[in-house]
């Protein structure tokens, strides 16, 4: 039996996982977001709040890091709010956090 993506944190920390390749990866302060803010994750969530789940925002602190997923039926609007990882810093990599629901039944890490 083979072993595949024995390297896939490593893989994903290396580019700005899960933002789109044709997004700027830059903050509201013109500083470019780390490749590793995010390098895996699993969210499920009801068909009724729509067909694609996207990175709405990301917030780090010194004290906190916010990371707000939208769920959307047409990739050109922007959707709504649907959960949220908020964790205190500092934060340990390749940990699964749970995500806080906001609207219907979600979870994941």
């Amino acid at each position: 039996m083979s072993i595949r993506n024995q390297n896939w944190y490593n893989l994903q920390s290396t580019r700005r996982y899960p933002l789109d390749d044709i997004s700027t990866g830059v903050d509201d302060a013109g500083a470019f977001i780390r490749e590793d803010i995010i390098v895996d994750c699993h969210i499920r969530f009801p068909a009724n709040l729509g067909q694609y789940l996207y990175v709405q925002g990301i917030t780090v602190s010194t004290g906190i890091v916010t990371v707000l997923f939208g769920a959307t039926s047409d990739v050109d609007s922007a959707g709504q709010t649907v959960c949220a990882v908020s964790l205190p810093q500092p934060v340990v990599p390749y940990v699964n956090y749970p995500v806080t629901p906001i609207a219907g039944p979600i979870s994941g890490w």
